[in-house]
């Protein structure tokens, strides 16, 4: 029985990955908890397959690759999620923005039944910003943020629907995940609106964050298929 599945999808991060990789089976080594980890390739033109090929050499738990023609973040992440087998399961960003230590923090908030779902938040009182995004990166995240809150009427308690680190029930996460349609970076949108409408419950996590000023998502020079993928999440 896998408790715990943690998905990492990623896209030419040649640079990052192995470090990430290590990382996760150095804080579950001595952990009760067993563990698998998805890290799904969103058709890198570097070296990230090879060296997660390497390094899954090097660590004790259950690891696989998936994969993928280039398609979008949310693509690859539904393909892990679809693939995974934990009682609970999770997906993360590549790079370490996150300390792990957040991860307990949000199983734990699971497993007392607080919540089926648990959401990373920068914008939270109690989150710590160890790096902020440059400043035109900053104002278009607020103007984003601000607006899709409006156009979509995203629940209140959510404030940071794009934080690339959510923790789930893992029947909950296979069941919504099937059913997403989005490919792109807006896929966490989708699945909040998908859980909210299948009366789910969801949560904030308070995190401590560090920018990945390696990012290579950008909605401005993504515009077209950002406004594409709105229209489609308005229907919903």
């Amino acid at each position: 029985m896998i408790d715990l599945s943690i998905i990492i999808p990623v896209w030419n991060e040649e640079a990052k990955i192995a470090t990430d990789i290590l990382n996760i089976d150095r804080h579950f080594r001595q952990s009760a908890l067993n563990v698998e980890l998805i890290v799904v390739d969103d058709g890198s033109a570097d070296q990230t397959i090879k060296i997660i090929k390497n390094t899954f050499n090097d660590i004790s738990m259950k690891s696989q690759i998936i994969e993928c023609k280039h398609k979008g973040k949310g693509h690859a992440v539904r393909q892990g999620m679809k693939d995974s087998e934990g009682k609970l399961t999770m997906f993360m960003d590549c790079g370490g923005n996150i300390p792990l230590d957040f991860i307990d923090k949000g199983i734990e908030i699971i497993n007392t039944k607080s919540a089926d779902m648990v959401l990373g938040t920068r914008y939270h009182p109690e989150s710590t910003i160890n790096l902020d995004r440059v400043w035109y990166r900053k104002i278009t995240s607020s103007l984003f943020r601000n607006f899709t809150r409006f156009f979509l009427n995203l629940p209140a308690e959510i404030s940071d629907s794009q934080c690339g680190f959510k923790i789930f029930n893992g029947d909950m996460a296979r069941t919504i995940f099937n059913n997403l349609k989005s490919d792109g970076f807006l896929f966490d949108l989708e699945v909040i609106l998908e859980a909210r409408k299948h009366n789910y419950s969801l949560t904030d996590l308070p995190v401590i964050w560090r920018c990945d000023r390696d990012s290579r998502l950008s909605i401005i020079r993504s515009f077209g298929s950002v406004i594409k993928e709105l229209l489609y999440l308005r229907k919903i």
